[in-house]
């Protein structure tokens, strides 16, 4: 008899694809969230190089510790991430990306004390501030395309793993009516009509080759009622007779106590050895569920 894959098999193989789905989707959703503050830090990095041409001495002092709030809520922005980007692989510059960042904050430690008459050292932090904003905004890009493409390969991975998913089970489900149709589930034999019509063929092809044919029948005696039990009996005899027949034999269950056993191309001789093993078989064989139950081989 064919082998079949468990429902267990199949049951794991959908937990893995549960698994894998969310697994990817969360390493994409993080990258994401990832651009969204890189593209925070990228605006914060253009706004000061932006106001490099503006100082901070002003005589409005509200206006000044304001303007003195937002560089340094942008330079805390910044440096988070500098922190958690520093060994980042899209990296383009010279030295490192904590090295251009503290040249920037450097120039904006003394910025408040420059005056707007001051060109060189404005011009100075305009071009370390600017140079630390195209740097950001590269790797922010880098780092969204790679995303993207981790994106659609999860994507096309997940419904590579759906479509296989539902093949699977689709050819599980068919291989399971196949089965049921033509075998008896209490003991996984062929049942009486998939066995009557082997025997119809088998005549008839006994008949025009004139080769021979022969049925054992097996019929056990058991006085176990409980239900449990005669399906523990039942499965352990459709055990025994799978073992003791060979491939090319067709045993299934007739009815309630009978078996049947058909052997095409085997003779009488033939036939009689096959008795005896699957009757040794039966000798040798435990039945904890009924150890009185009888057995005969005609």
């Amino acid at each position: 008899m064919q082998n079949q894959w468990s429902s267990f098999k199949i049951t794991w193989i959908l937990y893995l694809v549960v698994f894998l789905i969310p697994v990817s989707f969360y390493y994409v959703s993080t990258s994401f969230n990832e651009i969204k503050e890189g593209t925070k830090v990228i605006r914060q990095s253009s706004w000061l190089a932006g106001n490099t041409f503006y100082p901070l001495q002003d005589k409005n002092t509200d206006e000044q510790h304001y303007k003195k709030r937002l560089v340094t809520n942008a330079l805390r922005t910044i440096a988070a991430w500098v922190d958690s980007n520093k060994n980042s692989e899209f990296y383009i510059g010279d030295l490192s990306l904590i090295d251009d960042f503290k040249e920037v904050q450097a120039c904006w430690k003394d910025y408040p004390s420059i005056s707007m008459n001051q060109v060189s050292v404005n011009l100075k932090c305009y071009q370390e501030t600017d140079r630390l904003a195209n740097t950001i905004e590269k790797m922010v890009y880098l780092q969204q395309n790679r995303t993207i493409n981790v994106f659609y390969l999860s994507l096309s991975l997940a419904m590579f793993l759906a479509l296989i998913t539902i093949y699977i089970v689709r050819s599980y489900i068919q291989y399971q009516i196949k089965q049921n149709a033509i075998h008896d589930l209490e003991t996984n034999l062929y049942n009486k009509k998939y066995f009557n019509a082997q025997l119809q063929s088998a005549c008839a092809r006994s008949q025009r080759h004139k080769d021979p044919l022969t049925i054992l029948r097996v019929t056990y005696h058991s006085e176990v009622e409980n239900k449990k039990v005669q399906l523990q009996l039942l499965e352990k005899i459709g055990k025994v007779i799978l073992d003791a027949t060979r491939k090319s034999d067709i045993a299934a269950r007739y009815d309630e106590t009978d078996f049947m056993i058909l052997m095409p191309f085997t003779d009488k001789d033939n036939a009689d050895r096959l008795k005896q093993r699957v009757r040794q078989a039966f000798d040798k064989a435990e039945f904890p569920a009924d150890p009185n139950v009888k057995f005969t081989c005609t």
